[in-house]
């Protein structure tokens, strides 16, 4: 068998040789295309070309959209990101009864009195600055402070905080976040970002009276505002919604309603009289949806002696306090009224004190010290607000030879032109005793101030000086 296949093709391969062979055929046409392929293909045409750059565009047209939904702009994701972060904070602050309470003349972040929080006080005007650093994620092994014009606080993020150091007293003030820290291009709009920070409503006064009826506690709703990155978010200002307890037998509730915002709100049960309730506080949390039922239960109250058939009261009727010098036990009405006491030390004539003295209700009462030369003498403080609770106050101040005598630091990165008053210290001319003094404040090209332009001319700030260098928080908008 092995000598057959071998026979065949040696003929095989001597039939190959003849150039009519079928074999020889076949080998020649193979030659031809392989040479004509060479030939006609050695490089690409415009044709191949277009069609490959029309291929690239198209892709790109589809892929480019994919690729930014799942890699959204940073700085954008970080503006969102401390729109949540102030929106959250701003709205625990104001709606907390504690840190908050309208305390007779103020309401909202315009109460500046003081609060003590976790061991720490937080009173003034960096009151604000301080609650809001509390709440605040920070970056582990940074400084925080309550000092105007620096960072106050830098977060978790890597996002700078700029708070502002106010008594909200004179309308809404500047909150600027930047985004993405000590990285350019810090400019308002791309990484820098301004929140405007809605005060308190000032109280009118009136008359101070015992035992009056207990008023409801106060709803800190948010006012409305429109996001404009580059004119200041009035905060909330986003999507409201509403908590709907509905009207349980037994019991009003106080802290729902219409324009809520995400966040959490303290709802307070006041059982009507004769009745008790499964709650008195409780804490709810809005988020992206309304609330529909708070889940209270009010029963009549009948464990108490005499309530089997007929509810009771379950609030006892108040004592009334024993005012100072009413310690006997006959119905006469004994003075009731308080004394500021201040006991001036050093040179004690050399200055005068106004709103001290007897015969005083209780309520917030101011009290000034003012030195009879001030380019020879000076008072350890000036003014003091001073509130009578049931007893005297007293105080002491310290009236010394010699000015005191501050500086007034101006703000940086403020986009405005800013020129202080020349200094009336007599010891140093750059420098400036107790009271106000006006500073003309102009904006940049490019810039406003309270809605005026650089070409409107300078507007007056007043800065007052009390006890301690200060520097004013004066922000120029860009335009």
């Amino acid at each position: 068998m092995r000598k057959f296949f071998r026979a065949s093709w040696d003929s095989f391969v001597d039939n190959c040789k003849h150039p009519k062979s079928f074999c020889s055929k076949f080998k020649d046409s193979l030659r031809e295309f392989y040479t004509n392929s060479i030939r006609t293909h050695s490089a690409f045409s415009l044709g191949d070309v277009l069609v490959a750059i029309a291929i690239i565009g198209a892709l790109a047209v589809i892929l480019i959209p994919i690729y930014r939904t799942v890699n959204p702009d940073k700085e954008e994701a970080m503006h969102k990101k401390a729109t949540f972060i102030v929106e959250r904070i701003v709205n625990e602050l104001s709606t907390d009864e504690y840190l908050y309470p309208n305390n007779g003349e103020y309401s909202g972040f315009s109460n500046t009195d003081k609060v003590t929080q976790n061991g720490v006080e937080h009173v003034g005007s960096t009151k604000f600055c301080s609650l809001f650093i509390s709440r605040l994620n920070k970056l582990p092994n940074t400084e925080t402070n309550c000092n105007s014009g620096v960072v106050n606080a830098t977060s978790v993020e890597g996002m700078d905080w700029y708070l502002p150091i106010s008594d909200f007293q004179n309308g809404p003030e500047t909150l600027i976040v930047d985004v993405n820290g000590g990285e350019g291009p810090n400019e308002l709009g791309k990484d820098q970002f301004e929140y405007q920070i809605q005060p308190g409503q000032k109280i009118p006064v009136k008359e101070i009276q015992y035992y009056e009826k207990t008023q409801p506690p106060n709803d800190h709703a948010m006012p409305e505002g429109d996001i404009d990155p580059t004119q200041g978010e009035k905060l909330p200002g986003l999507q409201k919604y509403k908590i709907n307890c509905g009207t349980p037998e037994g019991a009003t509730i106080y802290g729902a309603g219409d324009g809520k915002v995400n966040g959490n709100y303290m709802l307070i049960a006041l059982p009507d009289e004769g009745y008790k309730c499964s709650w008195f506080t409780k804490q709810v949390t809005i988020k992206d949806a309304n609330i529909e039922g708070c889940d209270l239960t009010c029963t009549k109250d009948l464990e108490r002696p005499g309530c089997e058939r007929e509810p009771c009261s379950i609030v006892p009727e108040p004592v009334p306090p024993v005012p100072p010098g009413d310690d006997d036990d006959d119905d006469d009405d004994d003075d009731d009224d308080y004394c500021i006491n201040v006991t001036v030390t050093g040179e004690s004539d050399k200055c005068t004190v106004d709103g001290a003295g007897c015969g005083k209700k209780p309520g917030i009462y101011n009290v000034t010290v003012k030195p009879v030369d001030e380019t020879k003498y000076s008072a350890s403080w000036t003014a003091k607000e001073v509130m009578i609770e049931n007893k005297n106050v007293d105080l002491e101040v310290e009236c010394a030879i010699g000015e005191s005598c501050y500086n007034i630091n101006l703000p940086e990165n403020s986009n405005c032109d800013i020129v202080k008053p020349a200094g009336n210290c007599p010891s140093d001319g750059k420098k400036y005793l107790n009271g106000t003094h006006t500073l003309q404040v102009t904006p940049k090209e490019g810039f406003t101030y309270q809605g005026k332009t650089k070409a409107d001319g300078a507007t007056g700030f007043d800065v007052i000086v009390n006890g301690s260098d200060v520097t004013p928080n004066i922000v120029c908008e860009s335009s």
